[in-house]
């Protein structure tokens, strides 16, 4: 598990356990962790509801911003932002209204449902899924010793850091700041440098 999906399943859980600790804000969830012999937390409500709970949320949100650039899925990203503003929304912009409460309740709801997704569907972005027409496959690699050139066919889900020339059989390593040989001695970059951000995948 990736550092932001651990956080984000961290908020969502802290947040939910505080919300259970409120017993005058959101009975339905104290009650429930009443049940679960949450009880005890009713006495900390005001750290709950001021601190912890907005805390955990602001702790989802941020964790799926980090996850989206990773994965770049836009409507993933969105489900993910809801949740958590919902409930930020219903503690100071609309704590007053009547509704509100329900907004709390359908914002931890959708933080639940997104974290589940995330574990049975775990973000990931493929190298040929952007711009998937304009991607070359292969590439003319010249060795930089004694000129041999050779063309070889490109990775498309991983950067290859070393490579024997079959003539001189020195071993080529990537020059600095590139991620791969085929993006330093190569005529195409590899896959993952041919996208419009240049940013490696998640593999």
């Amino acid at each position: 598990m990736k550092i932001p999906g651990l956080f984000e399943k961290v908020g969502s859980l802290g947040t939910i356990v505080s919300a259970m600790g409120c017993p005058m804000c959101f009975p339905f969830l104290a009650s429930l962790g009443a049940s679960l012999g949450l009880g005890v937390f009713s006495a900390f409500e005001g750290l709950f509801i001021n601190k912890l709970i907005p805390i955990f949320a602001i702790i989802v949100l941020v964790s799926n911003i980090f996850a989206w650039v990773s994965h770049r899925q836009h409507v993933r990203l969105i489900w993910g932002l809801l949740g958590p503003v919902m409930v930020l929304a219903t503690l100071y912009l609309f704590w007053t209204d009547f509704w509100s409460t329900y907004m709390f309740y359908a914002g931890l709801l959708l933080m639940v449902i997104v974290s589940i997704w995330n574990m049975v569907l775990p973000p990931s972005r493929s190298c040929m899924s952007v711009n998937k027409k304009e991607i070359v496959n292969e590439s003319k690699i010249t060795c930089p010793n004694c000129g041999y050139q050779k063309t070889e066919k490109l990775p498309t889900d991983s950067c290859q850091w070393f490579y024997e020339c079959e003539n001189c059989n020195i071993i080529l390593k990537p020059k600095k700041w590139d991620c791969c040989v085929f993006c330093s001695y190569g005529d195409i970059k590899c896959p993952t440098m041919q996208q419009p951000d240049g940013l490696c995948c998640e593999i």
